[in-house]
C-alpha cells in the first residue's frame, strides 16, 4: 500500500521524508499554489455545504447550531423560539447590509464619512444582537442560581455558553484569591 515507504506517512528513511516534506511543502502547499487552486476549494466548501443543507432542512440546522452553542437550561433543550426568530431577523439584516455596494469601498477617504450609512446599520444591529445574547446569557445566568438553591446539579453536558460561564467564574476565584 505504501509502495515500499515511498509516502510521507511511512517513510523508509529520513532523506526520504525531509524530500518527501520539502517537496510538498515548497510546492503542493506554496502560497502560488494554493491560491491557484482556491476556485477548486471554494467550489468543494459550497458542494459540502449544499449537501448538508439538502439532508436536513435549515431549520433543524438552525436548531442544531443554537443547541452547540446555547441551550435553556430551565427550559429542559427547548429553545426560546422569540430569540432565535429575532436572531435569524439580525443575521438577514447584516447579510443584506454586506451585500450593499459601499462608496468607501472604491474610495476608502470616504469611509470616515460614512455617506450610506453602512457603518451606522452595522452598528446598530451589532447592539441588537447584543441585546440579544445578553438576554440569554442573564436566562442562564439566572437558571444556574435556581439550579444551586434547588441543590440540583447541572447535567454532564454542557453548550459552549456553559463553558465560558464556568470558565469566568473560575477566573474569579482566582482572582479573588
Amino acid at each position: 500500500m505504501s509502495y515500499g515507504g515511498q509516502d510521507m506517512v511511512f517513510p523508509d528513511n529520513n532523506a526520504n521524508w525531509r524530500k518527501l516534506r520539502k517537496l510538498s511543502v515548497h510546492k503542493m502547499l506554496s502560497n502560488v499554489n494554493l491560491d491557484r487552486s482556491s476556485s477548486v476549494r471554494w467550489d468543494e466548501v459550497r458542494r459540502a455545504v449544499k449537501n448538508v443543507f439538502g439532508k436536513i432542512g435549515t431549520k433543524e440546522l438552525e436548531g442544531l447550531l443554537i443547541r452547540t452553542i446555547w441551550e435553556s437550561q430551565s427550559d429542559k433543550g427547548v429553545t426560546n423560539s422569540n430569540i432565535v426568530a429575532e436572531i435569524d431577523k439580525v443575521a438577514s439584516k447584516v447579510t443584506q447590509i454586506l451585500g450593499r455596494t459601499n462608496i468607501s469601498d472604491f474610495f476608502p477617504i470616504l469611509a470616515r464619512f460614512d455617506l450610506q450609512g453602512v457603518v451606522r446599520d452595522m452598528k446598530k444591529q451589532r447592539n441588537k444582537l447584543d441585546q440579544l445574547f445578553t438576554t440569554i446569557i442573564d436566562d442562564r445566568i439566572k437558571s444556574n442560581l435556581k439550579m444551586l438553591e434547588e441543590k440540583t446539579e447541572l447535567e454532564g453536558k454542557k453548550d459552549f455558553l456553559q463553558v465560558l460561564l464556568d470558565y469566568k467564574d473560575e477566573k474569579a476565584r482566582c482572582n479573588t484569591t
